[in-house]
C-alpha cells in the first residue's frame, strides 16, 4: 500500500526555530505533499512531551504555522501531550500515553474538530510494547483501537539502536542481540527491556558477531502479533458488515473487559493466544453468515 502517514519535523530536527523558517519550510512541505503525494496525512511533529512550562512556546510556532499566508497553514500541529485547555487553539492533532486518556476532554477536543491519538503503551490500561509483556500483548492494541474508535496509534521508534540524548550514557551503539535493555536513562525506573526495537539488524557492521548476513531488518514476535491483531480487526470489520455489530461488540468487550480509563489496578484481558484465536474464529463465522 505503501507510506499513507508522514510525520514532519519528528523531534524538530529540520526548521529553522523563527517565524520566518517555520513559514518557509510549512510552505514547502505542504506544496510538495499536495503536488505529489496528496493521499499522505502528513503533520508537524512540534514537540514531544512537553512541560506544561513549555506552553507558550507551544503557542507561539504554532501561530507562525496557522496564521502563516501561504499554504503552509495547512500543515496540522501534532504534540504527543493530551488535550490541555491553555493549549486549545494551538494543537491540531493531541497524542497522549494511555493513562493520560480522559474522555470527556477528548471527546471535547474531537467536537473542536481536533484529532486524539494515542502513544505507546502502559499497564494495565494497555498492553505495554517492551518485551517483558506477554506474547499475545501488541495483538491486542488494535482490539483497544477499534472498541474505541482510535484512528492512530503512535509507537516512538522501531529501531532504536542508538542512544538519544534522554540515556546515558548517549554514545555507546546497543547490542540489541545480547542485551535486553535497549532504553535507560542511567536511574532506577528508567529502564526499559525492548523499548524502541520492534525490528532487529538482518546486517551487523557495529557487532561483527551478532551479523545475521540477513539483508534486511529482523521483525520481533510483537511486530508479528500486532500484524495477527490487525487482521483480528479485518475480522471485526467484516462481521460488523454483515450486520453483526452487536455480536462484535459483545465479543471484544469480553475479551477487553476495562482497558483504557476503566482499568483497574492489574490488566483484564487473557494472555493466552487460544483465546484470541477463539474469537478470531467467532468473527469468522459471524462474517460468513449474511
Amino acid at each position: 500500500m505503501g507510506n499513507t502517514l508522514f510525520s514532519v519535523n519528528t523531534y524538530r530536527v529540520a526548521f529553522p526555530d523563527s517565524e520566518e523558517g517555520y513559514r518557509r519550510e510549512s510552505d514547502r512541505w505542504v506544496r510538495w505533499f499536495e503536488e505529489n503525494a496528496p493521499q499522505v496525512e502528513h503533520f508537524l511533529y512540534l514537540v514531544d512531551e512537553p512541560r506544561r512550562e513549555m506552553n507558550e512556546w507551544i503557542k507561539e510556532r504554532a501561530r507562525w504555522i496557522h496564521e502563516n499566508p501561504g499554504p503552509g497553514r495547512r500543515l496540522p500541529v501534532f504534540v504527543t501531550v493530551a488535550p490541555r485547555e491553555p493549549l486549545v487553539g494551538a494543537v491540531d492533532i493531541w497524542c497522549m500515553v494511555t493513562p493520560h486518556y480522559r474522555p470527556e476532554a477528548a471527546e471535547a477536543a474531537k467536537a473542536r474538530g481536533e484529532r486524539v491519538w494515542f502513544y505507546a503503551g502502559n499497564r494495565p490500561q494497555t498492553p505495554a510494547d517492551m518485551i517483558d509483556e506477554y506474547g499475545v500483548a501488541f495483538r491486542l492494541k488494535p482490539w483497544i483501537a477499534h472498541k474505541h474508535g482510535i484512528a492512530r496509534w503512535f509507537t516512538w521508534e522501531s529501531t532504536h539502536w542508538f542512544p538519544n540524548d534522554n540515556e546515558n550514557p548517549r554514545d555507546v551503539p546497543k547490542n540489541v542481540f545480547v542485551n535486553p535493555v535497549t532504553f535507560t536513562t542511567g536511574r532506577p525506573g528508567g529502564t526499559g527491556n525492548g523499548d524502541g526495537t520492534l525490528f532487529y539488524p538482518g546486517e551487523d557492521k557495529v557487532f561483527a558477531d551478532q551479523d545475521r548476513g540477513y539483508a534486511g531488518p529482523v521483525s520481533s514476535i510483537r511486530m508479528k502479533m500486532y500484524r495477527r491483531g490487525v487482521q483480528d480487526v479485518e475480522y471485526m470489520c467484516l462481521a460488523e458488515g454483515a450486520g453483526h455489530g452487536e455480536e462484535v461488540r459483545e465479543l471484544v468487550g469480553q475479551a477487553l473487559p476495562r482497558v483504557l480509563h476503566e482499568a483497574g489496578e492489574t490488566p483484564s484481558w487473557s494472555n493466552r493466544n487460544a483465546d484470541c484465536e477463539r474469537v478470531r474464529r467467532r468473527l469468522a463465522e459471524l462474517a460468513a453468515a449474511q
